[in-house]
């Protein structure tokens, strides 16, 4: 677990460096993927950048965040970046102090802003801390927050709640003795926090995503250590409005497991993304869970081959299937590349795509699009103004 964050601070979301399941997949030539439509890199040849998180705006463009490394200063700062719905830049802004900062997640708000959260270890009272800032319609910062205490606490999700406020979830060691464990924190519109709640044992506990569900409550996803089969396993806890938890399931096995992507789907259940270890067909694999509205399993399938394969993001699409983002190194034209599975309702690959060069490239995030396509960001080192460049493919 502890690998694991330490990669994420990173900004590589577990990619580069480091109950049985059903039927596994493979990366052999997919039937009917889409085509590419657009693809743009964003980023300078004396610096390092790349994109966590994206989303289609109320215009019809992308909303983007991430890092930047900036030449001279050392540090990394947020970057946040606006295209159109032809990938063209319309702004960019890096907000950021004298040391490190990373952003992990972004969201439009009801105002036309945005809302983004990540880690900071230039503000706040500890080593890092949770840091929320929300910007106009241009990126121009409204207000910043920070919530954490005197050590390690960062923030991997962020989303705007039904009373106009804001939901984060993340890990803290500040409030806790000797391990990690998940931490939400719930604000209203202005950035105070109302109320927050700390999941977790004796072991490291780390969330990576929570979303509002339908009865107002809350579902988180992330990695435990605590609990569960063996090793690390994924962790799934559903509460209630007040983070009072309803209920809580692991999946994994005797090696270790982690969920980074839960969406509630439109039968009122789940569907979770992530990677084992313990399953498929070798080294890490692709891991989806799907689950009934109690969080137990109805079907889970794994995708990959002999070595890492590492989904990051998953999204129900207006089939009812699924479409998974992230990095294999088993399939593909150079050491990892993006790759990017479509699924149906019940778990079966319908097609999946691989994107890069000879070098390194990951998708950490995939969105169907208003015309039903499909939107993924992440970073290439393949292609671009050289090091690390923002990526963004528009399918068809």
């Amino acid at each position: 677990m502890k690998r694991i964050l330490f990669i994420l601070l990173a900004c590589l979301m577990a990619f580069g460096l480091f109950t049985g399941c059903g039927s596994g997949g493979d990366g052999q030539p997919a039937t009917n993927p889409p085509e590419i439509e657009w693809s743009n890199t964003f980023g300078d040849s004396d610096e390092e950048e790349g994109a966590n998180f994206i989303q289609q705006t109320s215009d019809g463009g992308y909303i983007l965040a991430g890092w930047t490394l900036l030449p001279g200063v050392g540090a990394w700062d947020f970057w946040l970046l606006k295209i159109d719905a032809e990938g063209e830049e319309e702004w960019s802004k890096t907000i950021g102090g004298p040391n490190d900062e990373r952003a992990a997640s972004i969201q439009e708000t009801a105002d036309g802003g945005y809302i983004v959260v990540g880690g900071t270890d230039s503000y706040g009272l500890g080593d890092w801390d949770f840091w929320v800032v929300k910007t106009d319609e241009n990126g121009e910062e409204q207000w910043k927050k920070t919530f954490g205490g005197p050590d390690g606490d960062i923030a991997f999700s962020v989303q705007q709640t039904t009373d106009g406020g804001y939901i984060v979830a993340g890990w803290t060691m500040s409030y806790v003795a000797e391990a990690w464990d998940f931490w939400l924190v719930k604000t209203d519109v202005a950035g105070e926090r109302e109320w927050s709640k700390i999941f977790g044992g004796a072991g490291d506990d780390g969330a990576f995503c929570v979303q509002q569900t339908c009865d107002g409550g809350y579902v988180v996803a992330g990695g435990t250590e605590s609990y569960g089969a063996g090793g690390e396993d994924c962790w799934i806890i559903k509460t209630d409005d007040r983070a009072g938890e309803e209920w809580n399931k692991t999946f994994g096995g005797v090696d270790d497991d982690a969920a980074l992507s839960v969406q509630q789907t439109s039968d009122g259940g789940y569907i979770i993304a992530g990677w084992t270890k313990s399953y498929g067909a070798g080294g890490e694999d692709f891991l989806i869970v799907k689950t009934n509205d109690m969080g137990e399993e109805e079907w889970s399938q794994t995708f990959g081959g002999s070595n890492n394969d590492r989904a990051s993001f998953v999204q129900q699409t207006a089939d009812g299937g699924y479409i998974v983002a992230g990095a294999t190194e088993s399939y593909g034209e150079g050491r990892q590349d993006c790759w990017i599975v479509k699924i149906d309702s019940t778990g079966e690959k319908e097609w999946s795509e691989t994107f890069g060069g000879a070098a390194n490239e990951a998708a950490l995030c995939v969105r169907p699009t208003s015309d039903g396509g499909y939107i993924v960001a992440g970073w290439t080192e393949s292609y671009g103004e050289g090091g690390w460049d923002v990526w963004v493919i528009k399918l068809k």
